[in-house]
């Protein structure tokens, strides 16, 4: 988290001493957008982030196993095969789906599962980054009319289910940015067999620049058939904001935020304001009235993120 430039992190800190919220130069990077699911309460069904909503494809299979075969936020269990989160102990997962046919027979099921985000504003040179858990072995249909097991070849390679990042600007047609298969469509079976059959996360990062000063949504879709589980964490969309003239401008929009006496302290914001530490982790929740004392943990960290709802995130220092 050392990509703060020092001259900002300096005026910056002054400006929040003073009761004031500083935009800084076109080189400080903000997060306009922070997701890691550790705000669910380990008990409410088929639950989502506060602004975080769900399409889905086919309301009767996405009622189905307390709405397992859609998006939702869960925990590794004691047994699965799943990756353990990079962040905290939660995750955004679906399952791939199926229907029990008679005593026993398992059909599988076509998915098309839309996790899609609050919407936010794209900085200048705006990415997304995310965690990705998946197995490449199973972005691939594997039935045995596309595979010749002597020779271990695909005779016809193509995807199972994948999952693809799509991008709009708020109310507009939905683009697609990302489809995971396409990095992995040229492997071969034995090598997928032997290398990457097991679940693990993979780092994604994508440009939104053509989004640029927009207002948008990106969502994540799971779409197939075949497939298997997947995981989605650690959510970010960072961003430049402002402009090298506008070092030391007063931001009348955004909360004030200042550390005193081990809190962070909010005012100017009513809604939901969240705290992290340096590493990412999630280390308080609240709902400001509009303004809030925040205790933090005793501790040795370089800074804390606060991320005001609906607010571009502010970085201090204790």
């Amino acid at each position: 988290m050392n990509s703060f430039p020092l001259k900002c992190r300096t005026f910056f800190a002054a400006l929040l001493w003073l009761g004031a919220s500083a935009v800084c130069s076109a080189q400080s990077q903000t997060e306009t957008l922070s997701e890691n699911f550790e705000s669910w309460d380990g008990t409410a069904a088929d639950w989502l982030p506060e602004g975080w909503t769900e399409i889905n494809t086919n309301a009767e299979q996405a009622a189905m196993e307390e709405g397992r075969f859609t998006w939702h936020v869960a925990t590794k269990r004691q047994g699965q095969t799943i990756p353990a989160p990079v962040e905290g102990s939660k995750f955004a997962i679906v399952y791939y789906a199926y229907a029990t046919i008679g005593e026993s027979k398992k059909e599988d099921l076509a998915q098309d599962e839309w996790l899609v985000s609050p919407v936010f504003t794209a900085g200048e040179e705006a990415k997304l980054t995310f965690q990705h858990g998946y197995s490449p072995l199973y972005l691939f249909d594997l039935n045995n009319e596309n595979i010749d097991w002597g020779t271990w070849t695909f005779t016809n390679s193509k995807p199972s289910t994948t999952l693809k990042v799509m991008a709009r600007e708020t109310g507009g047609e939905w683009t697609e940015l990302y489809d995971v298969f396409n990095e992995w469509k040229d492997y071969g079976l034995k090598d997928l067999f032997d290398n990457y059959s097991e679940s693990s996360y993979h780092f994604t990062e994508l440009s939104l620049e053509q989004f640029v000063g927009k207002s948008m949504q990106i969502a994540f879709r799971f779409v197939g058939k075949y497939g298997n589980t997947m995981e989605i964490d650690a959510v970010r969309v960072t961003g430049k904001q402002g402009s090298a003239a506008g070092i030391g401008k007063i931001s009348a929009a955004a909360p004030e935020v200042a550390v005193h006496d081990g809190s962070i302290v909010v005012r100017g914001h009513a809604g939901g304001v969240t705290v992290y530490d340096e590493s990412g982790r999630q280390i308080a929740s609240v709902q400001s009235p509009g303004a809030v004392t925040i205790p933090v943990p005793a501790g040795h960290t370089y800074l804390y993120i606060v991320k005001p709802e609906g607010k571009p995130a502010i970085k201090v220092r204790p």
